[in-house]
C-alpha cells in the first residue's frame, strides 16, 4: 500500500472516530476513547513509521495525534461525570 493510501485510511479512521463522539455526546452511542498509542496511526507511528519518516515530520505527527486524542478523552471525561451539560 502506497503512503498516500495509508494516510488516507487513517484520516478515514479518526473521521469514523469522531463521529462516534458525536454519536455518544447525542445520547445514541457508547463511545468509550482509547490511547493514541492503539490506533493504526499511533501503532504505525510507534513503530515502522518511526524509522520510515524523518524526526521533525514524525514530531508533528505525534504532536497533532497526541493532542487531538487528548481532547476527545477530555470531553469523554467530562461527559461521563456531567460536568457538560449536553445539548
Amino acid at each position: 500500500m502506497s503512503l498516500r493510501a495509508f494516510f488516507l485510511k487513517r484520516l478515514n479512521d479518526h473521521v469514523l472516530y469522531l463521529k462516534k463522539i458525536k454519536l455518544t455526546l447525542d445520547d445514541r452511542g457508547g463511545f468509550c476513547g482509547s490511547d493514541y498509542h492503539l490506533c493504526k496511526l499511533g501503532e504505525w507511528l510507534y513503530g515502522e513509521g518511526n524509522t520510515e519518516t524523518e524526526a521533525t515530520q514524525f514530531n508533528k505527527m505525534h504532536t497533532l495525534s497526541n493532542t487531538l486524542v487528548s481532547i476527545f478523552l477530555d470531553m469523554d471525561r467530562m461527559v461521563q461525570s456531567s460536568s457538560v451539560e449536553v445539548a
